[in-house]
């Protein structure tokens, strides 16, 4: 047997990117909408300790989610997983029919993937992969990991949504393998009271092309209040 438990029957499961200039607002609205949505959140971060408002934040995710799966995101985490496929389809000969393919595309993933899909996944409720500040990320891998359909597909495969946040724009590449992209901009006002939402990819949760005021996103969407609060 594989040892995963069969993803539960729903709808398709999403990507869904969040960037913008403030590291706290995206990592909030992130926050907010994988606790509406998702039963079991599995989390790690890219950035490197140093910057202030970065720490404020992964502190605030840590204090509402529990300690991250991973502590720091390392590129041996990031690069596509060696494994002998004929070893495992012999191990898997006896399984169920059909789990080769899917066996076979979890092991190929990324080991931070790999273990972030094992806190997340769930035979019955919705799960999702949050993966913060991926702008971090070393841009040589960033080919393997954000900007590759068969990631997203396979995370998919196994009922789960990912969701990430960049502080910056992401590459045309990146944006393509997410389903849904907005740009998250603070507004002139300390407790984001005029921070706006501006679908980059997707129908930003219905709000069309133009800049969306986010408070009436947030309200719309049924997230947290109490989570719409700078850190």
């Amino acid at each position: 047997m594989s040892g995963i438990p069969p993803a539960p029957a729903r709808e398709r499961d999403e990507s869904l990117l969040v960037y913008g200039p403030d590291v706290r607002l995206d990592a909030a609205f992130a926050l907010a909408l994988a606790r509406r949505r998702y039963m079991a959140i599995a989390w790690a971060d890219c950035a490197r300790p140093g910057r202030r408002a970065i720490a404020e934040a992964l502190a605030w995710v840590e204090r509402r989610l529990g300690p991250p799966v991973v502590g720091l995101v390392d590129p041996p985490l990031l690069r596509p997983a060696n494994f002998d496929r004929a070893v495992v389809l012999h191990v898997l000969a006896p399984a169920r029919a059909g789990e080769e393919r899917r066996l076979l595309n979890h092991l190929a993933m990324p080991e931070v993937f790999q273990r972030l899909a094992a806190r997340a996944i769930s035979p019955d409720a919705h799960g999702a992969v949050l993966l913060l500040h991926v702008d971090n990320l070393p841009e040589a891998l960033r080919p393997g990991v954000l900007d590759t359909a068969r990631l997203h597909e396979t995370l998919h495969e196994e009922g789960l949504s990912f969701l990430a946040t960049s502080q910056t724009a992401p590459t045309e590449a990146t944006a393509q393998a997410f389903d849904t992209v907005v740009r998250l901009e603070p507004g002139d006002s300390a407790s984001w009271a005029s921070a706006v939402l501006v679908a980059q990819r997707g129908n930003g949760f219905g709000t069309g092309k133009g800049p969306a005021p986010l408070p009436g996103v947030w309200e719309h969407l049924g997230l947290d209040p109490s989570l719409y609060t700078p850190t």
